[in-house]
């Protein structure tokens, strides 16, 4: 069955929305629904940039080309690497409480935005102190509202709470470009056009007392929005550009709870592991040393036992190299500078006294490299 006419492309080539952090992370279940807590990774949160249109070009668009409705824009999807199989799984007879499902978990803490659809931004006006300028009309009023905390009791301006983001700009023979910045920038004022002084004698240098008629719906004196120059269409007289419209995004709302929702995105432990050793091959998942014990007032420099690791098929690593990464004992005290590993041998590097304590007991993690490839593993002594 061929489905895909009937689907819109882009949304195959999009599951995040770009200028947002995403942390991702497993919730596994056993078969009877019991769930861990999230698991994460190493790297857990990524930042989504925007995409860049006018330097890389989006599918069907060469690089500088301007964008069209029948083309696509290039978009980003998360994707999950995963360096190792996921341990302690279901087994009828060995493990019947193991884990035996798995789902994804995504947390995305900003939350509510506005998209502002509006005429084109007009910068680089006045010449003394340029500007630029976003007419504010329709619900864009409610989108971007006045603080009536900041009022300028002289002017009638104000200030706003607001932080804009240009979206999709229109810079005159370009075309229609994504913005490539992440940048938010303060709405400096709000105010009607007659309240910033929005003449053709005070924007540009003929003469002239009406409001500058290239802005939109400037017979009405709608309200404006000033924004620090650079945003918009480097106005030189004309409106040949004014009437095509932008997208740009409030800042949204960064929420504090700490919750992971759902996706799509889940199935049988069992099935990701053999996908992982498909992509992969066998990983190494355990560390083995000839001799767990050594005896009472070993001397520096003593071997303890020869360290050999196996991979998840239960073959023998050759190649590998070993680092010790840290020693805890069981009173909790850092023991990593009594230990040393030369090649596959680890060695005392003090004298030990037994002292039927906690502290006799050791744990140490090490750091394997395999094919440029670091793993960490635990042993216990």
């Amino acid at each position: 069955m061929v489905i895909k006419n009937k689907i819109n492309n882009s949304y195959l080539l999009s599951s995040v929305k770009s200028t947002r952090e995403y942390s991702v992370g497993l919730v596994l279940s056993d078969r009877y629904g019991r769930q861990s807590t999230v698991f994460l990774p190493d790297v857990a949160t990524t930042f989504v940039r925007p995409q860049d249109t006018a330097s890389t070009g989006a599918p069907g668009v060469s690089p500088g080309g301007t964008w069209s409705l029948d083309d696509i824009w290039t978009h980003t999807v998360l994707r999950l690497q995963f360096n190792s199989v996921i341990q302690d799984l279901y087994h009828h007879e060995t493990n019947p409480l193991g884990w035996y499902t798995y789902k994804v978990v995504v947390k995305q803490p900003e939350q509510e935005y506005y998209n502002v659809y509006a005429p084109n931004l007009i910068d680089n006006i006045p010449s003394s102190n340029p500007k630029s300028w976003l007419v504010l009309y329709g619900d864009n009023i409610n989108k971007v509202p006045r603080d009536v905390t900041d009022i300028n009791t002289e002017t009638g301006l104000a200030g706003s709470n607001v932080e804009l983001l240009p979206r999709m700009q229109f810079l005159g023979g370009s075309g229609y470009t994504q913005n490539p910045n992440n940048d938010y920038f303060d709405v400096i004022s709000i105010g009607k056009g007659s309240e910033h002084n929005a003449t053709v004698s005070n924007f540009t240098s003929a003469t002239g007392d009406q409001l500058l008629p290239d802005l939109y719906k400037s017979i009405t004196d709608p309200l404006l929005a000033e924004l620090p120059d650079g945003l918009g269409f480097n106005y030189s007289g004309g409106a040949s550009a004014l009437s095509q419209m932008i997208t740009l995004e409030t800042k949204p709302i960064t929420s504090a709870l700490d919750i992971y929702y759902e996706t799509s995105t889940a199935g049988l432990i069992s099935d990701l592991n053999e996908s992982i050793l498909a992509s992969t091959g066998a990983l190494p998942n355990q560390i083995n040393i000839t001799a767990s014990t050594f005896t009472e007032f070993a001397q520096s420099g003593t071997t303890i036992g020869t360290l050999s690791a196996n991979d998840s098929a239960g073959n023998q690593l050759s190649g590998e190299s070993y680092t010790l990464v840290e020693v805890f004992d069981g009173g909790g005290n850092n023991r990593t500078s009594e230990f040393v590993i030369l090649g596959a041998l680890l060695k005392t590097n003090t004298t030990f006294v037994h002292q039927n304590r906690p502290t006799d007991d050791l744990q140490l993690q090490f750091k394997l490299l395999i094919m440029q490839e670091i793993h960490l593993m635990k042993i216990y002594l």
